[in-house]
């Protein structure tokens, strides 16, 4: 990937975990569309928990602090990674460091949403399905949805039931095999958090295979509010992808023009929307 080739070029690398996901492609399609002029030249690198991440490490060590920059889309910097390139030209998007700017959505927040939405309707029993990286290591965003999750039940006095929360990758497979062991549960849940909207469709799948009445038997709320979620008709909280794609690639603009500001934390807002899948306990 590449822009138009002027006078003078900057060299971008633009990386990110994969690129057959919805989250990511979007995202990277918007912060292309911003970064795509005159004089920039775009490197693109899919990176993963292995050799690529060293790579991906090497490669921006040798970015020119000058001319050069990074957009690092939910690929994690260590806190000594990120200070030893502290006064690059690097903004990341779902990850906060400390260091350089990030853009994020209010992760806490928009699961709080959700989780405010079923118990107002009057759901005690709420299980959690939480994205799993398949690492020890876990992302900024899904602490902070679990984290809400645990706060929001806690708050109502309900104890938390360890064998209601079920981290998986995030795919729709993995959210019909975990959503089969919650309601295989001596006390099934009579709703279901899900951390994404492909394991909240597999929890849909899933309850409708074994003959659950969603949202009469069980509640099912996910979060992104992807064009699938439309189709499925799926109570889910929004995140601005596009946003989250062009903010950063224009925060990284800034930085090449000199625009450096002490704000590093750019937190965008969610938005609950209730569809189909959420009723009133029984």
């Amino acid at each position: 990937m590449s822009g138009r080739r002027g006078a003078k070029q900057r060299r971008i690398v633009l990386a990110l975990p994969r690129l057959d996901r919805w989250y990511f492609s979007t995202i990277l399609a918007a912060a292309h569309r911003e970064l795509e002029r005159d004089g920039l030249v775009i490197t693109l690198r899919v990176v993963d928990d292995g050799p690529d991440r060293q790579a991906l490490w090497s490669e921006l060590l040798t970015l020119d602090r000058d001319d050069d920059g990074a957009l690092l889309i939910d690929v994690h910097l260590s806190s000594e990674h990120a200070e030893r390139l502290r006064g690059a030209n690097v903004v990341t998007v779902g990850e906060l460091t400390g260091v350089f700017p990030s853009v994020t959505i209010d992760d806490e927040n928009g699961a709080a949403l959700a989780l405010e939405h079923l118990l107002e309707l009057g759901h005690r029993r709420i299980a959690y399905l939480g994205r799993s990286t398949g690492t020890e290591r876990v992302t900024f965003s899904s602490h902070a949805r679990q984290h809400a999750y645990s706060r929001l039940l806690a708050e109502q006095g309900i104890d938390i039931d360890p064998e209601l929360t079920l981290l998986r990758p995030a795919t729709i497979p993995d959210g019909i095999e975990a959503a089969g062991v919650l309601f295989g549960r001596d006390e099934p849940p009579t709703a279901v958090f899900a951390a994404c909207d492909e394991l909240a469709l597999g929890a849909l799948r899933s309850a409708r295979d074994l003959g659950l009445d969603v949202p009469d038997d069980v509640s099912i709320v996910g979060f992104d509010d992807q064009p699938a979620a439309l189709a499925a008709d799926l109570t889910t909280v929004r995140q601005p992808v596009d946003e989250l794609g062009r903010r950063g690639a224009r925060l990284l603009l800034d930085l090449f023009d000199g625009s450096r500001s002490d704000i590093l934390d750019h937190r965008l807002p969610v938005e609950l929307v209730t569809r189909s899948t959420t009723a009133p306990a029984h």
